[in-house]
């Protein structure tokens, strides 16, 4: 079965060890998500969040200049291993990605302030905080037939506003 999974924090982990100089690459590193993790894991699909926390106490931390460079961790990553895996810019690519046999790649936001994703390529339904939690006990899958057209997503007025948002 093929596996989504919607959030992994590997680019602020690369970032992070990048800073450190201590030789992890998206190929193996010591994370939960690496590329050699999602080929056994039949992964088809990966979200990575860029992780801005805007209350970071480190001196002279700059949340813009973070999330730029954890999105440059993610397009180099893209180049880098651009025969096993590619970046989605819309739902097509996944399609396509997967006919190719490469993972799709997703790049998304996550702000520790909201605590939220709010990337419209992960999130399709417009809402701010991301996608309706799926009823419990209930997995994402491709179903067997494939893919087929996405739901129409409603007016963002008939979606509500997640308290504590501001």
């Amino acid at each position: 079965m093929k596996v989504f999974d919607l959030h992994c924090d590997t680019l602020s982990e690369l970032r992070r060890a990048e800073m450190r100089g201590d030789g992890q690459t998206f190929a193996h590193n010591n994370g939960h998500i690496d590329l050699e993790k999602l080929e056994k894991g039949d992964y088809m699909l990966q979200c990575f969040a860029a992780f801005v926390n805007l209350a970071d106490p480190t001196p002279g931390a700059d949340p813009l200049v973070t999330a730029l460079e954890e999105t440059d961790v993610f397009k180099r990553m893209m180049e880098r291993y651009s025969d096993r895996i590619a970046p989605v810019y819309r739902p097509e690519d996944i399609r396509k990605n997967a006919e190719a046999g490469k993972i799709s790649g997703i790049w998304s936001r996550v702000c520790m302030r909201w605590g939220v994703c709010s990337d419209k390529v992960t999130h399709p339904l417009r809402h701010p905080c991301g996608m309706p939690p799926l009823p419990k006990g209930e997995a994402l899958a491709i179903p067997p037939q494939g893919f087929g057209k996405p739901p129409e997503a409603p007016p963002l007025g008939e979606l509500a506003k997640p308290s504590g948002f501001d």
